[in-house]
């Protein structure tokens, strides 16, 4: 019964995720967008689709750091070829299990003792990851405010942006915590919950969150530079500071489980937001089905490491 419910949900998402490309597809003039597409510079993109692969290095030096905060020691190969599998699996294959599963699955398999640990690693990677996203978007809001207030739906999307970013931060305030423990005393898995943040809150010193923050930021500014390139491949050029909190709102908006791999969400939004800064529909839409082609083709890497046996190094059990 629970695995139907899983399936049924990935392919309600699915769905989603097709019926808003098919939209965004019948909304462009077709002959401008082959014209835009025959004309692009494809040894832009191809730089661009290889940024990738600097992203993820970014990301598993931040998740290494997490790791290690809670004892736990993999080198870093492993690293790389767990989120490149994980991508692959949460995109190609026809299962239920996403990518964060996949990667706990394959530790907690080798480290059945410090299964909560890693848990708590992946949670805290994934949440430096949204806390850079957020300060980026508060420092470059104020540079578009004019566009913000013109535009109701871009102000709506910063309230759920906004919205989404204090209830971050209210999860890891010592007092919240406490208020909501005392609420809800008498159930025992918030309990459980409870006593899950607040052992991960007792990680937080500045050493801790400087680096992964540093890592958060490189990755970010690793996006940035892809964007300009994929803009540049069709021969366009805006402000980075607009790129930074277009990237911002789309990635934060790419979180919400409500397609397939945020599929049909992020095209949509650089259709929306590059669209605001005056770049045609058919354009963004090239610019951002680039994005998603060179992201696909470099999943696929991961299905090469499932050909070979994996083995963790030098665990600390």
């Amino acid at each position: 019964m629970k695995k139907n419910k899983k399936i049924l949900i990935k392919i309600i998402k699915i769905l989603i995720s097709f019926f808003l490309i098919a939209y965004l597809l019948y909304s462009i003039e077709w002959n401008i967008f082959l014209s835009v597409v025959a004309n692009a510079n494809l040894l832009y993109i191809i730089f661009a689709g290889l940024l990738y692969f600097s992203g993820i290095l970014f990301s598993v030096f931040r998740w290494d750091i997490m790791l290690k905060m809670l004892g736990i020691h993999i080198t870093k190969t492993l690293n790389i070829r767990l989120y490149l599998e994980s991508s692959f699996m949460g995109n190609f294959l026809p299962t239920s299990i996403g990518g964060d599963v996949y990667k706990y699955a394959i530790l907690s398999k080798q480290l059945p003792n410090k299964k909560q640990k890693i848990i708590g690693s992946m949670l805290l990677e994934r949440g430096f990851g949204f806390l850079m996203l957020f300060a980026i978007n508060i420092i470059t809001l104020p540079f578009f405010l004019n566009i913000i207030f013109s535009n109701k739906k871009l102000m709506l999307l910063e309230m759920i942006v906004f919205g989404g970013g204090i209830t971050f931060f209210l999860l890891f305030n010592k007092g919240i915590l406490n208020l909501l423990n005392r609420l809800f005393v008498n159930f025992s898995l918030y309990k459980k919950i409870y006593e899950f943040l607040v052992s991960l809150r007792k990680l937080f010193n500045l050493k801790n969150f400087l680096l992964p923050s540093m890592y958060s930021l490189f990755f970010i500014l690793n996006i940035l530079l892809g964007q300009i390139l994929y803009l540049m491949a069709f021969g366009v050029f805006i402000n980075p500071l607009y790129i930074l909190f277009s990237i911002s709102i789309t990635y934060i908006a790419g979180i919400l489980p409500i397609s397939f791999n945020s599929i049909g969400i992020t095209e949509g939004l650089t259709v929306f937001l590059y669209g605001l800064a005056g770049i045609s529909p058919e354009t963004a839409l090239a610019v951002a089905l680039s994005g998603r082609v060179c992201l696909i083709f470099a999943n696929l890497s991961g299905g090469l490491w499932l050909l070979f046996p994996r083995a963790l190094a030098n665990p600390i059990k």
